[in-house]
């Protein structure tokens, strides 16, 4: 195979995984909170403030895990969406009983990147 095949295979297969990731999103609602320690995932070990806590349920299901990454977007395009705000990367570091399957709560400091903190809670896509 020649190296220009190659490298147009490797092109193809990143640019469908960005496709796949994005067609498997979840939908559900964030909240902001102030991280605490020690976590259900760290123990007392501070992971920063780009943190998040999944619902008992989603926890339960196994799909999200400790220390694993989520990138969460807050959807709808209008207020309390930030005009033009990109998705954002958290670390899933605790769970939490919540009133909604698919709620997380996400550090101040992310939500408030992505949406205005006073609107309490967004609707998302995260995956």
């Amino acid at each position: 195979m020649s190296f220009d095949k190659i490298v147009s295979f490797l092109i193809f297969t990143v640019v469908l995984s960005c496709f796949i990731s994005e067609s498997s999103a979840d939908t559900g609602k964030a909240m902001w909170y102030k991280p605490v320690v020690p976590t259900a995932c760290f123990g007392k070990v501070n992971q920063g403030q780009w943190v998040a806590a999944i619902s008992e349920d989603l926890w339960k299901l196994g799909k999200y895990k400790c220390g694993q990454i989520l990138t969460i977007s807050c959807a709808g395009g209008q207020y309390p969406c930030k005009a033009g705000s990109k998705s954002i990367e958290v670390k899933i570091v605790d769970h939490w009983v919540a009133p909604d399957v698919k709620f997380i709560a996400i550090s101040k400091q992310a939500f408030s990147s992505i949406a205005d903190p006073l609107a309490g809670q967004i609707p998302i896509q995260f995956y």
